[in-house]
């Protein structure tokens, strides 16, 4: 969904567009996930949300999202899901969050 203005932005901008784009989306999944419903756009549409882990009924907050999304730049955050038999990545277990159904 973000795809389309980060690739607007970044034509016509060039290397600051591709600063802002990225910034505007980190911003956009920082708040979205953090937030009482735990949902980003697409979340929402596949019925999943991020919630704080092992009580998935409380959000997830500003704090924990912004851990959450930071630890998630690193490429090897997601080879983490292989290993564990709860399919939490290394993202995940850093800011104490689990994705379920909604």
């Amino acid at each position: 969904m973000l795809t389309i203005p980060y690739m607007l932005i970044h034509a016509v901008l060039g290397g600051l567009g591709a600063l802002i784009g990225t910034a505007g989306a980190f911003v956009y999944w920082t708040v979205l996930e953090g937030s009482g419903s735990g949902q980003t756009v697409g979340k929402r549409a596949t019925s999943i949300s991020v919630r704080k882990a092992p009580e998935e009924r409380l959000h997830l907050g500003l704090s924990r999202a912004l851990l959450r999304n930071l630890v998630k730049c690193m490429p090897i955050t997601y080879l983490w899901a292989f290993v564990r038999t709860d399919d939490r990545c290394l993202h995940d277990l850093a800011a104490g969050s689990s994705v379920s159904r909604s």
